[in-house]
């Protein structure tokens, strides 16, 4: 949901799902690889194309302590929030230059109508304050890739960590199979709040080249919907150098049979420069074993499609498969969210017969309210992302900490 943000290039960036070789779209940073399993492309906290909370709202048994519990999305094995698996979220837009007609004005419009909603102070029950904080990503594979970032957050308005209004620095290291290294700074706008019955949350920006991040919509439905937009690079040594970005777009629903069991299943589209396109299928059956542990089993699977198999360099069969059980837990200690799964499934594309895949996940997060807002994400996983060069035997590995503080 997609692993899970930055510059405009040009004059303005106008919101609308469009396409052509101007469109672009905006991505979470969490969001890389399979981080994804919520994460977006390859799988749950996987992949930075998959969903990041898909089911978090699914109507289960509650807590002792009244609250319901999230399941871990299906989309990222990690956060992020972002590759084909850490998939962050984004929208359409489209560096313009001429006006056309009221084109051009409708969509400035709306942007900024959209930043004006979210950045408005939106209940007088929480106070508004200003806030600093840092973010550090992390992220190995058995190709020898590494990757890290290290983010600057200054928020003018930060009431709780669905509910803030700021910035993002970030400088991004890169170093690839082939030895060679590279480094970007990005700039992103950061938002999050609320805009009738629907929670958005979006880090957009630019790397100085083009328009990346992601935006996330959802709803608090029964019929749980999200719709998710995402881009960046790929983050292998060609698609750094010849500047190969994806654009992830989907949507996903809930749907709850009882309050012990529920569906989660997720339709994207996911471009990349050149001529290859990806259509991606996901589904998540979860049931929950023991209401009062926060304990959960559930079915995962995904299949994706791709139009130009193996353009670019990047991980990109002409289709890939996965099914994948997992068990995972939830609990409260202190008012903190700990939440580990793990899962072992098959997986296959059209070029290797049926294989093993793996998936472990930790994450932490720190009451939402108060001065200090804390959160962490662990996980490793043996699918392959896009960023994947070689697909035998490959597997990576990422961790997300971040760190706010509300004066």
């Amino acid at each position: 949901m997609v692993e899970s943000l930055f510059y405009n290039a040009g004059h303005c960036i106008c919101a609308a799902f469009s396409s052509g070789l101007s469109a672009g779209i905006i991505r979470c940073f969490l969001g890389r690889r399979p981080y994804n399993t919520a994460g977006l492309t390859l799988g749950g906290d996987l992949e930075p194309c998959d969903l990041p909370h898909a089911i978090a709202h699914a109507s289960l048994a509650k807590y002792k302590d009244g609250s319901k519990p999230i399941w871990l999305p299906f989309l990222h094995s990690f956060v992020p929030i972002a590759n084909a698996a850490y998939f962050s979220l984004g929208v359409f837009v489209r560096i313009c230059g001429r006006k056309k007609r009221m084109g051009w004005d409708m969509r400035t419009q709306t942007f900024a109508l959209i930043c004006y909603a979210l950045a408005s102070p939106q209940s007088a029950s929480a106070q508004a304050r200003p806030a600093i904080g840092t973010e550090v990503f992390v992220s190995t594979d058995s190709d020898n890739t590494d990757i890290v970032r290290v983010a600057l957050n200054f928020d003018l308005r930060n009431r709780t960590d669905k509910d803030y209004f700021g910035i993002s620095l970030e400088e991004a290291g890169f170093r690839s199979s082939d030895g060679s290294s590279d480094s970007r700074q990005r700039v992103f706008l950061r938002m999050a709040g609320t805009i009738g019955n629907w929670t958005l949350q979006t880090r957009t920006g630019t790397d100085g080249h083009t328009v990346i991040g992601s935006l996330t919509a959802h709803d608090d439905a029964r019929l749980r919907k999200e719709v998710f937009v995402e881009r960046d690079i790929i983050e292998t040594a060609r698609g750094l150098d010849d500047g190969i970005y994806t654009t992830f777009a989907g949507a996903a629903v809930d749907l709850p049979v009882n309050e012990s069991n529920a569906f989660t299943v997720l339709a994207g589209y996911q471009t990349f420069t050149g001529r290859n396109n990806r259509i991606h299928f996901r589904g998540n059956f979860v049931h929950s074993v023991k209401a009062n542990w926060g304990l959960t089993a559930q079915l995962r699977g995904r299949y994706f499609h791709s139009s130009v198999p193996f353009e670019g360099g990047y991980y990109s069969p002409k289709w890939y498969a996965e099914v994948m059980p997992v068990m995972q837990v939830r609990r409260f200690v202190r008012q903190w969210e700990v939440v580990g799964a793990t899962g072992l499934g098959i997986q296959r594309d059209s070029e290797t017969d049926w294989r093993q895949s793996r998936f472990l996940h930790v994450r932490f997060t720190s009451p939402s309210k108060g001065d200090w807002s804390v959160r962490g994400v662990f996980s490793f996983q043996n699918s392959p992302s896009d960023s994947a060069v070689n697909q035998n035997n490959y597997s990576f590995g990422q961790g997300m900490v971040s760190i706010l503080r509300r004066f």
